[in-house]
């Protein structure tokens, strides 16, 4: 959860800023104008100093719909908002989600590869299909990071009726090519179906593309991938400090059984890694190239790999005796013989102490009755 501050956002005008601030604060760039004029920019959730502001984001959330910019800046700036909404423990208002998932910015655009043939469905002999994502299957080293696919991120695009990309539909595209669809959500040729496991598709495939149905029956379609844009994602980390990206929510904009698999371009990613900590994009991508995202989500200063030493009770009270008195011989000690110890140090004119800690009297038993015995003579 991040950390944010909860002071008053009506304390806070635009002149306490200066643009550069202004500009950081500010998640809408309308892109045109004067780009060291505070107009330019919109919808602010810092403070002046950088630091998140929990009722900026309420405000923000309250204000988008007022925004003058580009409808695909302002789903861009809702899809900032869920984000940040989730990184402060909240859940987003219904009226944010819809905005974010109202249109899509190609920049946003993902691809993911999900390993498992294709198969041959129905009893037409001209369906296919497979999975295109797996939940909670951590992917493999994308270089930076590792993600895995929450069971609830594609449950806004199916209670929508998967409408895809500006509402046509999710499609199905073989290899990911256009000019090779297979089918679509909105005509009924492409059916998505979510379970225990991860999204299903069944797509009917069209005579022209016998092609691809041969090469389903051959088996040499080796896996599937699915296009979306993120709208709510959570950060954690391996043990050995990966970075561990979770896909909370997303939009789904195509399924298609490939070949080739498609690159999983992590820039996108990345972005949301600076934001959710707070930290310039630039940095993030250059401990990301290398290999150093790690530095993030763990402290490396510290030697883990060190060997732990153990002791028994005795041993490690001996030694902090040991610390506490760097004279005392190095020598194994018992528990009663610590114990001696410190009443020798206690009572150094003790003839009985001093007699017990000597090299003629090893047994600690031995020592403790001496030491009873002339206390209970002096009459202690």
């Amino acid at each position: 959860m991040a950390a944010a501050s909860d002071k008053a956002w009506s304390q806070f005008s635009q002149a306490d800023y200066s643009i550069s601030q202004w500009r950081d604060a500010c998640l809408i760039d309308r892109g045109v104008g004067d780009p060291t004029s505070k107009e330019r920019y919109a919808l602010p959730v810092k403070e002046p100093s950088g630091a998140l502001n929990r009722n900026a984001v309420h405000a923000a959330a309250a204000r988008i719909n007022q925004a003058d910019a580009p409808a695909e800046k302002i789903s861009a700036a809702a899809r900032a908002l869920v984000r940040l909404y989730g990184e402060l423990g909240e859940d987003p208002p219904e009226h944010l989600r819809q905005i974010a998932h109202r249109s899509v910015d190609t920049g946003d655009v993902e691809l993911r590869n999900t390993p498992g043939r294709v198969e041959l469905r129905g009893g037409n002999g001209r369906q296919i299909g497979g999975y295109a994502a797996l939940f909670d299957t951590t992917s493999r080293n994308m270089g930076p990071y590792v993600e895995r696919i929450s069971p609830s991120f594609f449950n806004k695009s199916c209670a929508d009726g998967w409408p895809g990309a500006g509402g046509s539909g999710v499609i199905c595209r073989f290899d990911h090519s256009n000019d090779k669809l297979l089918g679509t959500t909105k005509s009924g040729t492409l059916r998505l179906q979510l379970d225990n496991v991860g999204l299903d598709y069944v797509v009917d495939v069209p005579e022209t593309r016998q092609d691809v149905l041969e090469l389903v029956a051959r088996k040499d379609v080796s896996q599937s991938s699915f296009a979306f844009i993120c709208i709510q994602e959570s950060w954690d980390h391996a043990s050995d400090g990966t970075p561990i990206r979770i896909l909370v929510e997303g939009k789904t904009i195509d399924v298609s059984p490939v070949v080739t698999p498609a690159y999983e371009a992590t820039s996108v990613g990345l972005r949301s890694l600076a934001a959710f900590k707070n930290i310039p994009e630039a940095d993030v991508l250059e401990l990301a190239a290398r290999r150093e995202l790690r530095k993030l989500m763990i402290r490396t200063d510290i030697d883990r790999g060190a060997p732990v030493k153990t002791r028994s009770g005795a041993e490690a009270l001996a030694y902090i005796q040991g610390r506490r008195w760097p004279e005392q011989p190095r020598r194994p000690m018992s528990a009663a013989m610590a114990l001696m110890y410190i009443q020798g140090k206690r009572w150094p004119d003790d003839p009985v102490v001093g007699r017990s800690l000597s090299s003629a009297t090893r047994d600690p038993r031995i020592a403790l009755l001496r030491l009873r015995k002339h206390r209970y003579d002096q009459g202690w």
